[in-house]
């Protein structure tokens, strides 16, 4: 398989390093800050940044933790002021997370929370080139990473991503690195953390000539200061988006589509026995095979084939296809996932499911009316204690444990 490392030095700077503006944690209220210069925009590329390091996650949501979350007063708290942009919030191993939206198109937001959904700090503004994407804020090792986002539309769409460090305490670099992904009109998929960084996954783009796919290795050193390297592979699913899997552990694996893998930024060509109609990666993984399964989808009874991904590409499954129920092979964790809803004159509608057991009632919240008013949508994530809601209207950015069903 043809890999190509392309490597790029280029820096584009402002004077000054914006501002990093605070509020009192006790009040919502931003003090204007004075005008700042541009935000210090580094657009480095290096011939290899080393591995992203193992998951950061907090405990994770299994049927048995999200049932035991609490189900107290469900209030909504307001973070601060937007102008109804996206919102999104990540935790780390500790239980401490953040929350960051963007109170205007070029400004960054970014409040510390506990695992409650609660701030624990004050406001935290950076001048910023791009909006947040709420969905793309990932959990590091005492650090966050942050993804914004923007579309230039002057010819074929080309997406303009761009990164931002948020240390422990909820503030941000004032540094803002532009991801390498060339001038492409969307990415497919982004890693969860890893103690380093993240690995990203963009397709081609055939309207802007862009035939080829790229993985963005993306780390933080120790200082907190971000570096990208990039590999570019042919099209492992020509006339398709090649979705990615990712598991992490001692190395960060990607399985692109049925025939493309990377082991850190190493491509291999995956060695398939038998079709993977509905393939499941344990997203954290030790020694030299990852857990995998085989889901049958739309299909019943549901199904499952027990099988592994080995770190030289091999990928291999059982023939015995297992019922898909509450009761899974040893060794395999079920996770409770989270989606929404809205429309039709409608309230928004949180919905859960399980990713593996087949057989799981789904249940449904309907939100109160100011998460239902975000012109985005709210966004759903867990903090390891509690599941909470984010949602931003065109003034305020809300939090707010999930209703529960239970009485």
């Amino acid at each position: 398989m043809r890999a190509c490392v392309v490597t790029l030095v280029v820096a584009a700077c402002g004077r000054d390093a914006a501002p990093v503006v605070t509020t009192d944690p006790a009040s919502e209220a931003v003090t204007p800050p004075a005008p700042a210069a541009k935000a210090h925009v580094a657009t480095t590329v290096s011939a290899k940044v080393g591995p992203i390091g193992p998951l950061v996650e907090p405990p994770p949501p299994t049927p048995a933790a999200v049932a035991r979350r609490a189900c107290g007063d469900a209030t909504p708290i307001e973070l601060g002021a937007t102008d109804g942009t996206e919102i999104g919030a990540a935790f780390g191993r500790d239980g401490h997370g953040i929350a960051a939206w963007s109170p205007s198109k070029t400004r960054l937001a970014v409040r510390r929370l506990d695992g409650s959904g609660k701030p624990t700090g004050p406001v935290s503004e950076l001048e910023v080139p791009a909006p947040v994407t709420g969905r793309w804020i990932r959990a590091l090792d005492h650090r966050f990473i942050v993804l914004l986002s923007t579309t230039d539309f002057s010819g074929p769409p080309v997406l303009k991503l761009y990164a931002v460090v948020v240390d422990a305490d909820g503030k941000p670099d004032p540094t803002v690195l532009q991801i390498a992904i060339g001038d492409r009109g969307m990415i497919d998929d982004v890693s969860p953390g890893g103690e380093r960084g993240v690995s990203i996954w963009a397709g081609p783009t055939p309207a802007t000539q862009i035939r080829d796919g790229r993985l963005v290795t993306l780390v933080v050193d120790a200082q907190g200061k971000l570096a990208q390297s990039i590999v570019d592979v042919p099209d492992p699913a020509p006339g398709d988006r090649a979705r990615a899997l990712f598991s992490l552990g001692d190395h960060a694996v990607a399985l692109i589509g049925d025939t493309l893998m990377f082991v850190d930024d190493k491509p291999l060509a995956q060695k398939r026995s038998g079709d993977a109609e509905g393939l499941w990666l344990a997203p954290t993984f030790h020694g030299p095979t990852i857990p995998a399964l085989a889901l049958s989808l739309g299909k019943k009874p549901a199904t499952m084939q027990v099988g592994t991904v080995a770190l030289d590409g091999t990928v291999r499954f059982d023939q015995q296809k297992l019922p898909r129920t509450g009761t899974l092979p040893a060794g395999y964790e079920d996770r409770v996932s989270w989606g929404t809803s809205s429309g039709g004159g409608e309230a928004t509608t949180v919905w859960s499911s399980r990713d593996l057991a087949a057989d799981a009632p789904t249940e449904r919240v309907a939100l109160p009316a100011a998460f239902s008013s975000s012109g985005l949508g709210p966004e759903v994530v867990w903090s390891g204690e509690q599941v909470l809601v984010l949602a931003a209207d065109r003034h305020h950015a809300q939090i707010m444990p999930l209703p529960c069903t239970r009485r």
